[in-house]
């Protein structure tokens, strides 16, 4: 509740510099005209989207044939640096939010966050998202995620409601740069021809954001206590999948 008294939401930031909206949803031909901005643009797809950061090494453009849509017809959605949500959690139980150095068209069942104006304020952005608060928020406010079968988070009601603080220059400074250095492993790590399962995530940079961010929200030791056990133990224990982790962190 006291987080939500920060009234300026990811959903009220500036629309000039932010493009927000849901991808591409394919209509009939003869009903629906072209959308020519996303010709023979490169199209990334739901499977193809992983967490933390993704590219594409085999390209596939959107033909003049495709672009026939019923909705998705965002401008400047589909340009720039984008931050990509996948509507719905992995494995019942994490969000994959994304960054992409590259302005993909996506399709419906993906969300998107784009600049072609400020890679740093994008990158700062990042830096909350992928925070646990960021986590611990969506959690609590979903009517699914974590207990329905198949949860499915929602944009505006859920993603975007988010409240924003903006940190001062050198701080926010500070958290774009840690996002630099927490990427450059994933774009390593892509253009390895064999590559691990095991994605290159630096916990050291993550645990570094979430004590700025936790700072940035004044979130006290007591309620980070909540944070971690709702997303360790408390997310998990309605899957039966989940069930054994969930035992063997309580008898713990």
């Amino acid at each position: 509740k006291r987080i939500k008294k920060n009234t300026n939401t990811i959903g009220q930031l500036d629309k000039v510099l932010f493009k927000k909206g849901a991808g591409i949803l394919n209509g009939d031909i003869n009903k629906y005209s072209r959308y020519e901005p996303i010709i023979n643009k490169e199209i990334i797809l739901n499977s193809e989207i992983s967490p933390y950061y993704s590219i594409k090494k085999e390209p596939k453009v959107i033909s003049a044939e495709s672009s026939h849509l019923k909705s998705g017809k965002i401008e400047g959605l589909y340009v720039g640096n984008q931050i990509l949500f996948k509507e719905q959690a992995k494995n019942w139980t994490d969000l994959t939010i994304s960054y992409c150095e590259k302005g993909y068209v996506f399709k419906k069942g993906i969300f998107g966050i784009s600049t072609n104006l400020n890679f740093e304020a994008l990158k700062y952005l990042y830096s909350l998202l992928i925070s646990d608060l960021y986590t611990y928020y969506i959690y609590s406010i979903s009517g699914g995620w974590g207990i329905a079968t198949h949860p499915q988070v929602k944009w505006k009601e859920e993603y975007l409601s988010f409240p924003i603080i903006e940190a001062d220059g050198s701080l926010n400074r500070e958290m774009v740069e840690l996002v630099n250095n927490f990427i450059t492993p994933f774009k390593e790590y892509y253009d390895e021809s064999i590559r691990s399962e095991s994605l290159p995530i630096d916990y050291k940079i993550l645990n570094k954001i979430n004590e700025i961010v936790n700072n940035l929200y004044s979130i006290k030791g007591y309620e980070k206590d909540l944070i971690n056990y709702v997303l360790e133990v408390s997310r998990y224990q309605f899957q039966e999948s989940k069930q054994q982790n969930f035992l063997r962190k309580v008898d713990g």
